[in-house]
């Protein structure tokens, strides 16, 4: 890859994180429960969110979202000078996005397992060192309280019970949406 193309797959990445960040808090009558982003080095991110009746709870399912930047399909159109002519002069991010919607039962669950996760305070020893790898993040909200939480890899050793358990809990979420897809 040229130097111009790497440039514009910086900026590609750049606008695909803004994207991926800005997880809506409302979705029409819909309130984001939480936001889970996956972020690999070399590979597609994604981030996925669930999403609760606001208050008027008449009749509306919960439903998550799974949105994907395809890295993959953008370092295609960028592999070289030839193939980049191909394309449109200003490349946006290619996005993908689905949509599945849940029963409130799954809401509720979920919320009670992430309220049975303990989160030691981090210890200051435990700083990583590395390259590469897996940036997380999950973001909770319910009424007055949120937490915002950060890791790469693992995470520090003393998160790593809480960081395996939201990672399986989301992947649980994630593997109803694709049952549904079948």
């Amino acid at each position: 890859m040229q130097r111009e193309q790497q440039e514009e797959l910086w900026r590609l990445t750049e606008e695909a994180r803004k994207v991926l960040d800005a997880a809506v808090e409302l979705s029409g009558d819909h309130q984001r429960v939480f936001s889970f982003w996956r972020l690999p080095a070399f590979h597609n991110p994604t981030r996925t969110t669930l999403y609760a009746p606001g208050n008027r709870r008449e009749s509306k399912q919960p439903f998550f979202t799974v949105t994907t930047w395809r890295r993959d399909v953008d370092q295609d159109k960028l592999r070289d000078p030839i193939e980049r002519l191909r394309h449109p002069r200003i490349l946006a991010p290619t996005m993908e996005e689905f949509r599945v919607e849940v029963s409130p039962e799954v809401v509720a669950g979920f919320v009670t397992a992430l309220s049975e996760i303990a989160l030691p305070v981090l210890r200051p020893d435990e700083g990583l060192l590395g390259t590469d790898g897996i940036d997380f993040r999950f973001s909770f909200s319910q009424g007055f309280y949120a937490l915002d939480l950060k890791w790469w890899g693992d995470g520090p050793r003393c998160w790593l019970a809480a960081t395996e358990r939201i990672v399986d809990l989301v992947e649980g979420l994630e593997a109803l949406g694709r049952r549904s897809e079948v």
